[in-house]
């Protein structure tokens, strides 16, 4: 019972999934995602494998190789500057795990070793 009112908690508290925006959620609590895109659930993919090591994106030696990568390439530094906020490296980390899987030859040097090969 008491996981149904969490689930339920956490449906109500969390962003609308019908609001034409969001396209899918990871619960860090329940450890619970829904996707309605490919992009989407490989993305919440990539928050699970954060957390199931520890959540990576939450280093100082992750945080560093993305300041790194985006100072070093006016490309990358575009691309991860549209993150922003408490979660930022989080999304970063997914972001980027979507793209190892999808096309591992564009993930910078610097960042591979953050990721188990697929």
């Amino acid at each position: 019972m008491a996981c149904l009112v969490g689930l339920l908690l956490a449906l109500i508290l969390s962003p609308n999934p019908f609001d034409g925006k969001t396209r899918g959620m990871f619960y860090h609590n329940s450890h619970i995602a829904w996707c309605i895109t490919s992009y989407a659930c490989i993305h919440e993919a990539g928050h699970m494998e954060d957390m199931e090591r520890n959540w990576i994106s939450h280093t100082h030696i992750f945080q560093v190789a993305v300041t790194n990568v985006g100072n070093n390439s006016a490309e990358w530094n575009e691309i991860f500057s549209k993150f922003s906020g408490e979660n930022k490296y989080e999304e970063i980390y997914a972001d980027l795990y979507f793209l190892r899987l999808e096309n591992p030859n564009l993930i910078p040097l610097e960042l591979e070793m953050f990721y188990i090969d697929p």
